[in-house]
């Protein structure tokens, strides 16, 4: 199937799906409703207020509990230092694992050294968290949560490897073959990669891998990129074959980078010309296309669901609720900007359409990846801002919203997209336990997502659906 075909079958599955504009759910809204909504249009607010999908489905029944799998996110960034400490928690709470991004500054993690004793930061930031949540629940502290210690240091973080032009044969099997710690069993030593290589053997990866992949960042492309591969990515070839020998994956951050390419069009761009040319050079190199936003990119990951090694994507909250427009409508708002860019509006219909697909038509190909990138405040809100969206802390809520306006929240596809198709995909068990959304009763019975969060020191974050009310809430369940 072509690019172009699987695009227009995505289209066409999403236009059956869709009930009429002129639903009952949006003639019977109330006056009163209609006044609240447009008084929160007229306030100042970092993101644009939430609003029903085009053509949505009509929400869930007040009340509605839907329970999944806990869930993992494929995705994340942490940072490092006090910033990781201050964030790392907001994702432990809600999500049992993590894969974490290794694009820190100004030296991202490139080596097995460097990704163990990463591990061994967020494992000892998140028990200094649990201890304070402990005390806090012991004194009795109002909203203090008796169960939160317990996920804290329950939370496992998936490390990966920054790919740049000079990364050798050796790391990568020396990646392959690096055994994790146990949880609570240390992990914050910088020793070495466990072993030396696989041989070429996938089937050796040890019970518990330190290293679940490598992650391709074109050089300049996003934040912290600087040292990524380079041109063609011919470079990094032999690195990206002992990759496919190894067993492991290759998350992509897939733009180009020329700067003759509108921003728009470079993840089309990336596909016709570096991802297309890889997989036919490697075809059992097993692909992760991250932060997918475009028609295209869905169609691609379709077309190629059955090839040898498989190409799977993440999809993140924004790309799924937003598209340009609450960006640049109304004036613009640096806290929605992001790379890969939103998109126009048929781009985020084709994501979601993919990512709520059923499994045989190719929908456990798309999993969770939040790409929560936390920013102080004052490098998003000025002349040349950062890209990033932080929405670890509501980020359940959020995909929950999405998937509801489509239908596909309490059927099943919600939870395999949360808790099932990133762990099949990486090969890993999925997590026992069980976390519930609750839908909202009415107005003011919701969850208010904060203005901000600390960021360490004087810094703030700010988070996505700042100051707005979300229609669904997280129960962690014993």
């Amino acid at each position: 199937m072509s690019i172009r075909r699987a695009h227009h079958c995505l289209l066409r599955r999403l236009r059956a799906a869709r009930p009429s504009l002129a639903s009952p759910a949006s003639r019977g809204r109330s006056s009163s409703s209609v006044a609240a909504a447009a008084a929160a249009a007229a306030a100042p607010s970092p993101f644009a207020p939430a609003e029903p999908l085009p053509n949505s489905h009509p929400p869930l029944p007040p009340g509605t509990r839907v329970t999944i799998p806990t869930p993992d996110d494929w995705h994340l960034h942490l940072r490092d230092g006090a910033a990781m400490a201050a964030v790392a928690p907001h994702t432990a709470l809600h999500f049992r694992r993590a894969l974490i991004m290794p694009n820190l500054s100004p030296q991202p993690v490139t080596t097995v050294a460097a990704a163990r004793a990463y591990r061994g930061r967020i494992l000892a930031a998140l028990a200094t968290a649990a201890d304070a949540a402990e005390r806090a629940a012991a004194r009795g502290d109002p909203g203090a949560d008796p169960t939160a210690a317990a996920r804290l240091r329950a939370f496992e973080p998936l490390m990966t490897l920054y790919l740049t032009d000079a990364t050798p044969v050796s790391e990568v099997e020396a990646a392959a073959a690096a055994e994790a710690e146990p949880l609570g069993g240390g992990g914050g030593g910088a020793g070495g990669g466990g072993g030396g290589g696989t041989g070429g053997a996938a089937s050796l990866r040890p019970a518990r891998p330190l290293i679940a992949a490598f992650k391709l960042y074109p050089a300049g492309a996003t934040t912290n990129s600087s040292q990524g591969v380079t041109g063609d990515l011919s470079r990094a070839l032999p690195a990206m074959r002992a990759m496919a020998d190894c067993g492991l994956p290759l998350c992509v951050h897939g733009e180009v980078t020329r700067a003759e390419v509108d921003v728009f069009d470079r993840e089309a761009a990336f596909l016709r010309e570096r991802l297309a040319p890889l997989l036919d050079s490697v075809p059992s190199l097993r692909v992760v296309l991250e932060h997918i936003t475009t028609a295209e990119a869905a169609a691609f990951v379709l077309d190629r669901k059955d090839d040898g090694g498989g190409v799977a994507a993440s999809v993140t909250p924004q790309h799924v609720l937003l598209n340009r427009n609450a960006l640049l409508v109304g004036g613009v708002r640096p806290h929605a900007f992001c790379l890969p860019i939103l998109k126009r509006e048929r781009h985020r219909a084709a994501v979601l359409a993919a990512a709520t697909l059923p499994a045989a038509e190719g929908g456990d190909r798309f999993f969770l990846g939040t790409d929560s990138a936390p920013h102080p405040r004052g490098a998003k809100e000025t002349a040349c801002g950062c890209a990033g969206v932080y929405s670890a802390p509501a980020a359940l809520a959020l995909y929950a919203a999405a998937f509801e306006q489509r239908g596909a929240l309490a059927d099943g596809r919600f939870a395999a997209f949360a808790g099932r198709n990133g762990a099949a995909f990486y090969g890993r068990e999925a997590n026992g336990g069980t976390v519930t959304l609750v839908r909202r009763k009415g107005e003011g019975d919701g969850w208010r997502v904060p203005d901000s969060y600390a960021l360490g020191g004087d810094d703030v974050v700010v988070p996505m659906w700042a100051g707005q009310e979300l229609a669904w809430r997280v129960e962690v369940d014993d």
